[in-house]
């Protein structure tokens, strides 16, 4: 009897890990394809991802260009608009990550960044502007 429980629990166990890491992976792919053309053009941003991940943005990209050719670009629009479409800086504005957005932090070790003094262990609740490099160095980890 004890040992089927413990195999019950352990099932549990791995259902509940499978659940968060394919969570995790959706939430994953979604930013990539809310943020695709700021990741694209930014180097340190794609060496983030992983192999397949650069395949599906590199797809989603083509794919995205195809649609906005084959749809958008076929039916003639003023100089302006096109002008602007084609640069995509009004695409690149909108798919652009706020750096403005507060996130809770715990660092990893003592240290100043913007002004605003870190101490280890303790949770904070600060810009992500503030923070990124030492996310990046992983001095911080973000909950």
């Amino acid at each position: 009897m004890g040992n089927i429980f413990t195999v019950i629990l352990y099932e549990m166990d791995m259902e509940r890990v499978k659940f968060s890491l394919a969570r995790y992976l959706r939430a994953r792919l979604a930013k990539i394809e809310r943020h695709m053309f700021f990741i694209a053009e930014d180097e340190r941003q794609l060496a983030r991802l992983s192999e397949q991940e650069r395949r599906y943005l590199t797809e989603l990209v083509q794919l995205h260009n195809n649609y906005f050719d084959e749809t958008v670009f076929r039916h003639p629009l003023d100089d302006q608009c096109q002008a602007l479409l084609k640069k995509k800086k009004l695409l690149q504005k909108h798919c652009s990550p706020s750096l403005d957005t507060y996130v809770v932090c715990l660092p990893g070790e003592d240290f100043n960044s913007g002004g605003i003094e870190f101490k280890e262990g303790e949770v904070r609740m600060v810009s992500y502007k503030t923070i990124k490099d030492e996310v990046a160095s992983h001095r911080v980890a973000l909950l």
